[in-house]
């Protein structure tokens, strides 16, 4: 659940009770400290017109979904009379009331919607349900009893800023950066799955703070996909999928052709396989006397240098450098000094 400032913290039924009681909240960390807080109420003497009246769930969430969509009010009087069942918004504003004539012992059960009298769909919040009930033979026996439900159509709100979507990283380790926002969470849980399987990573009841939702260690080379799910007392549901890769090796890269101090012709060179180059981008290939001669980029997964670079190669000595750059910032070059006869 989310921390409580000035809302509900619970319901209290109160049916068949009366007098003076005290109620006493008591907040628990961690840490084992413990606060306790006391209040007394007098419910003063009990008419005994109701005899039930309750409301379930007592967060619903009206949103088509077909869970939860409505809300299920039931009393019973312990003798004849007739009811008024009315809806309050939280500055006590009317905005549905229904009329019923219920006879005695009589178990009456309406389903609240969520919408108003207008027939529109109320805003998401706190509502009172209060109940007026007046005996048939006394009409100076009245009794109003009030609870209270909640409307939540809108599901868990989940952002995950790091990992971004199908990113690279190159660390063994990675720290979750992310929120959870929901007023009546009943849970969240944090898992991924990679080349070793599905990992849980956490899970709880109460929203994270601060903006940490865990870090996963011991990662090795793959693809990977975080998975942060999120329900609430409403029966709304979040779940939020965000793929990455690991990549903590550099590419391989040879030159098989020219070998080093070789005379030649032409300038060969094969090229690395698809294989060895997981995250390639282009890869970049110099010739001739200094790294400003000539120069080629593209990809290359042919055996030779392109026909045009031929002309680079001077007689006496010359080098050729093929550098490869990941998208990671990972790089591999190979330098090779050849010559060419005249």
């Amino acid at each position: 659940m989310a921390p409580v400032d000035s809302g509900i913290l619970g319901t209290w039924n109160t049916y068949d009770l009366e007098g003076t009681w005290t109620l006493r909240l008591t907040a628990l960390d961690r840490a084992g400290n413990k606060t306790e807080k006391t209040s007394r109420a007098d419910l003063g003497e009990r008419l005994g017109l109701v005899k039930a009246f309750g409301v379930e769930p007592k967060v619903f969430s009206p949103n088509g979904d077909g869970k939860l969509d409505s809300a299920a009010i039931n009393f019973e009087l312990t003798a004849a009379g007739q009811v008024s069942l009315q809806m309050l918004s939280a500055t006590d504003v009317v905005i549905f009331s229904k009329e019923f004539t219920s006879s005695s012992g009589e178990a009456v059960v309406f389903f609240w919607d969520g919408n108003g009298q207008d027939g529109e769909l109320v805003p998401d919040g706190d509502y009172q349900i209060r109940l007026v009930a007046h005996a048939s033979d006394n009409p100076n026996l009245t009794q109003v009893e009030t609870l209270s439900v909640t409307v939540d159509t809108l599901a868990p709100r989940i952002s995950i800023t790091d990992p971004v979507e199908d990113s690279y990283h190159t660390a063994s380790s990675l720290n979750i950066v992310g929120a959870i926002d929901e007023e009546s969470l009943t849970g969240y849980s944090i898992s991924y799955s990679g080349p070793a399987g599905d990992v849980a990573l956490s899970e709880g009841n109460q929203v994270p703070t601060g903006s940490s939702l865990g870090d996963i260690k011991g990662l090795r080379d793959g693809n990977y996909i975080l998975v942060v799910e999120a329900g609430d007392a409403g029966g709304n549901e979040t779940r939020l999928e965000r793929a990455f890769s690991v990549d903590l090796a550099p590419p391989v890269l040879a030159l098989e052709s020219p070998t080093e101090n070789s005379f030649m012709v032409l300038a060969i060179m094969t090229s690395p396989s698809r294989a060895e180059l997981p995250n390639p981008t282009w890869p970049s290939i110099n010739c001739g006397m200094g790294w400003g001669s000539r120069h080629h980029s593209g990809m290359i997964y042919w055996p030779e240098i392109p026909w045009a670079m031929k002309d680079s190669f001077s007689p006496g000595l010359s080098t050729v450098r093929c550098l490869m750059v990941l998208t990671l910032s990972l790089c591999m070059q190979r330098i090779v000094p050849v010559r060419k006869r005249r």
